[in-house]
């Protein structure tokens, strides 16, 4: 079931997923377990929703968006278990106010900042110092990035874009996309020859690849920090703990995530 909800705070929207599993054996009688996660999650969380629910027969209802809004949920206190956002910088507010539980946080994972072409392009390209981007869009082409307002890769585009020197030049011809999956869609299409894009929005694309990596100094580093809400229950700590184990961990690497952690708990 797709849902729609709003911030509270302002006019970009929230889209929840709700996986709520009719499977065999015991039927959970309370409220489904909510995580707030990044958008971006979306591809890799929902079938790990769906395992452990299939397993213990408890309903996962998962709320995806951009993650200052996700935190804003957080400190209006509507209901959710687990918050598991991109950037340190949103779990640190939440810890500072005592929204979450700290002695369960862990950085999960992590994905780096990429420049995306249409997989029939061959060139890599090298991003350094002295590198112009304008050119390689050639005399029409756009750069697709994710509006900032909405997404987190589009945050860190425009960040790591600033930085290197190369906004004011690509400012004026940019695709601004509502979502990852339309910002991939507009390299197929022809509406953008590049994009710049989280590299694990990319992996399970077959029409589109990474032809070169943003340098990691020139943002915060794209990290996705989880942890329990003071509201979580055994069941929401069983799923954080399910989110730690080898099995997860090779279905975040085969998204193209790095896992940050050596082993499971205990």
């Amino acid at each position: 079931m797709l849902a729609v909800f709003g911030s509270g705070r302002r006019l970009p929207i929230l889209i929840g997923l709700s996986c709520l599993l009719m499977v065999p054996g015991p039927v959970h009688a309370g409220q489904p377990m909510t995580v707030l996660a990044a958008s971006n999650l979306m591809a890799v969380l929902d079938p790990l929703a769906r395992a452990f629910g299939a397993e213990h027969g408890i309903p996962i209802r998962v709320i995806y968006g951009p993650s200052q809004d996700l935190e804003a949920r957080v400190e209006h206190r509507v209901k959710a278990d687990i918050f598991f956002p991109v950037g340190r910088a949103w779990m640190d507010q939440a810890q500072s106010a005592g929204l979450i539980r700290a002695e369960t946080r862990v950085d999960l994972v992590a994905s780096h900042l990429a420049l995306l072409a249409p997989r029939s392009r061959s060139t890599p390209v090298a991003l350094g110092d002295g590198m112009q981007l304008a050119p390689l869009l050639g005399a029409r082409g756009r750069l697709s990035i994710c509006n900032p307002s909405l997404e987190d890769s589009g945050r860190y585009s425009v960040t790591a874009l600033k930085a290197m020197g190369l906004w004011d030049a690509v400012a004026g011809r940019l695709n601004v996309a509502i979502s990852p999956k339309a910002e991939l869609a507009s390299l197929g299409d022809g509406q953008a020859a590049l994009a710049v894009a989280f590299d694990t929005d990319a992996a399970g694309d077959p029409a589109v690849k990474v032809v070169g990596e943003i340098p990691d100094g020139t943002h915060p580093p794209i990290v996705y920090p989880i942890a329990l809400t003071p509201n979580a229950d055994q069941e929401a700590r069983a799923f954080l703990a399910y989110l730690r184990t080898p099995e997860a961990a090779r279905t975040f690497r085969q998204s193209g995530y790095v896992f940050l952690l050596d082993t499971a708990p205990p």
